[in-house]
């Protein structure tokens, strides 16, 4: 019997990315072409950040568990292609522009609230 939808998942890593692996300076600039404004990068420590998580109220696993994925981002580590969206989906990823336009509303409403 062949295996189930699930089954055949079990045990397996997928690295689910976008199309293309560029720096934070080229993806505010997709930003800023979706949203028709501009948004700059700005490499914040992570320590400042953390503690201002935690002054948040926001649990110390969760902080810690940020802070650290925020490190290796930093480092690297995370970059990475793969082609496990289109294996996956049976289509490709979309591109940060693409996806920052399809969800505008929502990105236009967080800076209204800030």
């Amino acid at each position: 019997m062949p295996p189930s939808a699930t089954e055949q998942h079990i045990g397996k890593i997928y690295h689910l990315t976008g199309p293309q692996s560029e720096n934070m300076h080229f993806y505010a600039q997709e930003y800023s072409k979706a949203l028709s404004r501009t948004i700059t990068f700005q490499d914040i420590p992570v320590e400042p950040w953390r503690d201002s998580l935690l002054k948040l109220g926001l649990p110390v696993h969760l902080v810690n568990h940020l802070a650290t994925m925020a490190d290796l981002h930093r480092a690297g580590r995370y970059d990475r292609m793969s082609d496990d969206v289109l294996t996956l989906t049976g289509q490709g990823p979309l591109s940060m522009q693409e996806f920052v336009r399809k969800n505008a509303a929502t990105f236009t409403a967080s800076a209204k609230e800030a």
